[in-house]
């Protein structure tokens, strides 16, 4: 019988998450597991939904919502053998089903981003220890899913203590979809970058510098920013205020479809999580952008960067400035590019889905059916945000 995975997460527009998501559930379906995604948000990317519907059962937390446990059972299924978070607010939901509905569920955290489960405790933000607090002591160790060492490491730090028994499941390139590289006509001017516009994907604000230095220079490159989100008003207002309108283009939201399309004549790809890693994939000599960061550096082009994490923030290897990289590629001889380019393909390969679904699927039957006391955490969570809404605390 097929073992059965509900997988929760916030929504499901265009983002590095979810598309790892696609074709984690597309390769883990083929190995005897079945998934339902419930998202906590009604937004998603049409083509990117009905993509995932062909693989996966999905449900709006809104349309099933109840605290009657068999009724939430007749809504989402009637039994999960794994509940996977895969955002930090959706960890204590799954914690909570785990308590109620699906007593006999391994609750997991999906570990994609530098700082989810370790955010930040401040004034407006106090509800985050609970989230801290859940992951660290809550969730069994070997339920901690990795998506790299850094993040593995960064969580130990602010968290205090050792998960040595957390697996590291690297993130999942489908390699094949972008064989062979299609690199007839490179736009040698052209610069490239795919994402949410989001906090920690600060390079979206710090390559501006980056460009109008370069066309300063006497390089007339050009921008070309694919992806929507909460700071898309803050970047517009970036990219007029330095007079940059015309180098710099917002194009919004990217069909995933054409990813292929919208990298292929780059120059360069400079970004951050699955995308700069697909980019890759394709042919295109990629900068890995350092996430958080105040001014637009990286660890080198992909190739160049060891092990399994590229663009977290605290890596053990020198920064170096985007814009010296961009210059290089803009200095080199066609046989000196044509080495990059065969470079980041080679570099990608560990990343192949056969190579990380067999890990996945290690780490989810290894897990912990430990139970977790979601009530014991989500109480607090909600008092510190009433406090915080209602007085600012």
């Amino acid at each position: 019988m097929n073992k059965r995975i509900l997988f929760i997460n916030l929504y499901f527009e265009m983002g590095g998450v979810e598309t790892l998501l696609l074709r984690l559930i597309r390769e883990l379906k083929a190995k005897g597991f079945d998934a339902t995604v419930l998202l906590l948000r009604k937004a998603y990317d049409p083509v990117l939904l009905a993509q995932l519907q062909e693989h996966a059962t999905v449900v709006f937390l809104s349309d099933i919502a109840t605290p009657i446990p068999s009724r939430m059972r007749s809504r989402l299924g009637a039994e999960f053998d794994y509940i996977f978070a895969t955002i930090n607010y959706a960890l204590i939901l799954a914690a909570l089903l785990q308590q109620f509905v699906y007593r006999k569920a391994h609750v997991l955290a999906g570990v994609y981003q530098t700082e989810l489960f370790c955010p930040p405790v401040m004034a407006g933000f106090r509800h985050h220890q609970a989230i801290r607090q859940i992951f660290r002591d809550g969730v069994p160790d070997q339920n901690k899913v990795f998506g790299n060492d850094a993040a593995k490491a960064h969580h130990e730090r602010l968290l205090g203590r050792s998960f040595s028994q957390a697996p590291v499941v690297p993130l999942m390139i489908d390699i094949d979809k972008y064989f062979p590289p299609s690199r007839e006509a490179v736009d040698r001017h052209k610069i490239v970058s795919i994402g949410r516009l989001c906090d920690f994907k600060t390079y979206n604000f710090t390559m501006l510098e980056v460009v109008k230095t370069l066309r300063a220079q006497g390089h007339p490159v050009t921008y070309h920013i694919y992806g929507d989100g909460p700071d898309e008003a803050a970047l517009r207002a970036a990219i007029s205020e330095q007079g940059l309108s015309e180098a710099v283009i917002l194009h919004g939201s990217l069909d995933y479809a054409r990813f292929k399309e919208a990298v292929s004549d780059a120059l360069v790809f400079v970004g951050s999580g699955t995308a700069v890693m697909e980019a890759a994939a394709c042919g295109v000599p990629s900068i890995a952008a350092i996430e958080y960061a105040t001014a637009a550096e990286t660890y080198g082009f992909l190739h160049e960067i060891p092990g399994t994490s590229f663009f977290e923030p605290q890596l053990p290897y020198p920064k170096k400035p985007i814009g010296d990289l961009i210059a290089q590629l803009l200095a080199a001889k066609p046989e000196q590019y044509k080495y990059v380019e065969e470079a980041s393909i080679k570099r990608i390969q560990p990343f192949s889905p056969k190579n990380v679904v067999d890990v996945t699927a290690k780490a989810l039957l290894q897990s912990s059916g430990r139970r977790v006391n979601g009530l014991r955490y989500a109480l607090p969570m909600l008092v510190w945000r009433f406090l915080s809404k209602k007085f600012g605390v």
